[in-house]
């Protein structure tokens, strides 16, 4: 998105958008699945202020940045 100046907004100028083939979208896909009942559980079974809870959720943030949701 372009400001009033065509020029990118600070968040574009900052994040980089990677393309990616099927095989690394499904590979992708499957890590973020997995990751995702990972943090559930531990989360479920430990707290949601768990260190390891906040760890896994720090991780599945880092996925999904990469796919770009």
């Amino acid at each position: 998105m372009m400001n009033e100046f065509n020029q990118p907004s600070k968040k574009e100028k900052n994040s980089v958008r990677i393309q990616l083939n099927t095989n690394e979208t499904h590979t992708l896909d499957f890590l973020v699945q997995i990751k995702r009942k990972e943090m559930i559980y531990h989360g479920l079974n430990h707290g949601l202020s768990h260190p390891r809870t906040i760890r896994l959720s720090q991780e599945l943030d880092i996925l999904l940045n990469q796919y770009g949701i």
